[in-house]
């Protein structure tokens, strides 16, 4: 297909380049994939996974006081082993239930804390996750269902659902504070 493209328009004279369409997008298409492939290796340097291989953080949502799923205790190690699981396949977990230890800490210094405090403490970390674990139903794990829902985050339901992440992670950070803690 060409098409006519007016570069110049003197007078009533226009002068028109015609360009081969397919000419065009053969080239354009063979600059982004020399582009793309250029990107994914600075990437792999960097120690960044291609778009579709992104470590996610993923919020684990299940229940905490519900009475139905088991004691406290019961409850918050279900969620460390499941966010363990979720690391072990490659992503970072945030698990909400980590602040049983703050409530056991608040109510030694007798310092109110209730349900709403909790779900209002975790709420800033819920909206900068990518992903979210439902594990099982309770009133603040629905509550931060529809959040995520309505986030629009991708909605787990089981560990086995979530990609694997088969490369190393590298801790370019971390990497660099050992090195400072080794020269002392």
């Amino acid at each position: 297909m060409v098409v006519p493209i007016p570069l110049v328009r003197a007078h009533s004279l226009s002068i028109q380049v015609h360009i081969h369409t397919k000419r065009v997008f053969d080239c354009f298409s063979t600059c982004r994939k020399t582009f793309t492939a250029k990107v994914n290796t600075l990437n792999e340097m960097k120690g960044n996974l291609p778009k579709d291989q992104k470590r996610l953080r993923i919020y684990i949502a299940g229940p905490y006081t519900n009475g139905n799923s088991g004691s406290l205790n019961d409850n918050v190690r279900r969620a460390i082993d499941i966010g363990l699981r979720v690391w072990k396949k490659g992503h970072y977990p945030f698990i909400p239930h980590l602040t049983h230890f703050v409530d056991l800490f608040a109510k030694e210094r007798g310092i109110r804390m209730d349900w709403r405090d909790y779900i209002e403490w975790d709420r800033p970390w819920l909206e900068i996750c990518d992903a979210l674990l439902y594990i099982a139903s309770s009133r603040g794990a629905d509550l931060e269902l529809a959040k995520a829902k309505a986030q629009g985050l991708r909605i787990y339901t089981d560990v086995d659902q979530i990609p694997e992440i088969n490369e190393d992670r590298k801790f370019p950070i971390t990497e660099r504070l050992v090195n400072v803690e080794q020269e002392k």
